[in-house]
């Protein structure tokens, strides 16, 4: 799991929406999986789609999403205020 600086983890316990992206085809071995999570970041007048998290899983099992997810959320500072979560896959 990697992340980018605290204050954009921030950004993801705060956001209200998650996006989340999945790429399958484009890893080599032990890797199956690139799953990342986006949320908007808004600045001023601004608003842009910001990716927060990167994963590399080695498999594509409910059990290992949900690993993902909890450690996600022990990791974060403060609990997420997400209530839609959108997935392309």
């Amino acid at each position: 799991m990697f992340a980018t600086q605290q204050m954009l983890l921030h950004l993801l316990s705060t956001a209200t929406s998650w996006y989340i992206d999945g790429t399958f085809k484009v890893l080599n071995h032990p890797f199956v999986h690139l799953l990342s999570i986006h949320a908007f970041a808004y600045r001023d007048n601004a608003v842009k789609q910001v990716q927060l998290l990167f994963v590399l899983t080695s498999a594509r099992r409910k059990q290992d999403y949900r690993a993902v997810l909890c450690h996600l959320l022990s990791q974060l500072p403060s609990t997420p205020a997400v209530t839609t979560v959108t997935a392309d896959f």
